[in-house]
């Protein structure tokens, strides 16, 4: 599992 999507997800950041 990808912990930075889940990061991004919460700066609400696609997954670049």
């Amino acid at each position: 599992m990808a912990l930075w999507t889940l990061v991004q997800t919460c700066f609400g950041r696609p997954s670049e």
